[in-house]
This record gives C-alpha cells, sequence and structure tokens, in this order.
C-alpha cells in the first residue's frame, strides 16, 4: 500500500511514518520543512520525501497513492493569532482542496487528523466525543 503523509516531519508525522515504514508500507512525506531545525526522526528505507508547500500540491502530487493521511497544519494559538490569514489559508482551505482533489483522483481513504485545538474552549468538564462534541476553535 502506498501512503502519502502530508506534514511528515512534524511531531506527530515523524513517529507515524517510522511506525508504518515498520509495517513495510511505501510512504510518501510531503512537509514545507517550517521546522526544519527541530527534526525528530531518521531517514527511512520506504520512504520517499517531497519538500512542497500544502497549498501547492496538485494531481501528480498524489499519484499512485492508497490512503492521504493529511496532517500538515499551523498547529498553535500564538502563530494562530499573528497570521490569522495564512493559518486558515493553510489549515482550512489547504484541507478542503486536498481533499477534493483526492476525490477527484478517485483516492480510496483520506484520513484527516487533527490536534484537539479543534475542539476550542469548553465549559464542559466532561470528555468530548469525537464526532459527537461542538467544534469552538481558537483558531481557523
Amino acid at each position: 500500500m502506498n501512503i502519502l503523509i502530508t506534514g511528515c516531519k512534524g511531531y506527530i508525522g515523524t513517529v507515524l511514518t517510522e511506525f508504518l515504514n515498520q509495517k513495510n508500507y511505501f510512504i510518501k512525506g510531503i512537509d514545507s520543512f517550517y521546522y526544519d531545525k527541530c527534526l525528530l526522526d531518521k531517514e527511512s528505507r520506504n520512504f520517499k520525501f517531497i519538500r512542497k508547500d500544502i497549498r501547492d500540491l496538485n494531481e501528480k502530487d498524489i499519484d499512485n497513492i492508497d490512503t492521504i493521511i493529511h496532517l500538515a497544519a499551523l498547529s498553535n494559538d500564538p502563530l494562530g493569532e499573528f497570521n490569522p490569514n495564512l493559518t486558515e489559508d493553510i489549515n482550512y482551505h489547504s484541507t478542503i482542496k486536498l481533499a477534493k482533489l483526492s476525490k477527484k483522483v478517485g483516492l480510496k481513504r483520506f484520513i484527516y487528523i487533527s490536534s484537539q485545538s479543534m475542539y476550542g474552549i469548553s465549559n464542559s468538564l466532561d470528555e468530548l466525543e469525537e464526532d459527537n462534541s461542538i467544534k469552538n476553535p481558537v483558531t481557523r
């Protein structure tokens, strides 16, 4: 199985890439390298890395891919406050674009993984349910 991981050089992406690589999946990773001085991983044997901004992905980037695991995002509130338009462009618009592109090429599976930040501030002391809880993101 060929898997594309966006945000493959981030906190979750580095661990996920290595885990799936150990399961003998072929991994194609895309990352903009915003945090290129903070690497957590080592190069893997079945891993093809492409340095590219998520906003610039096209059909060629997902050619021969069975599954996309979409992790790429700007993921902290101070960054969102510093440049809300950039955060919305990367986190929202590029995700919608990639999902539509995936559908257009007939991708088998699109997995979107978001941090808990998508739930935002809650008045509840109860644990939130992934599908049924109200979303109130602090950044967009």
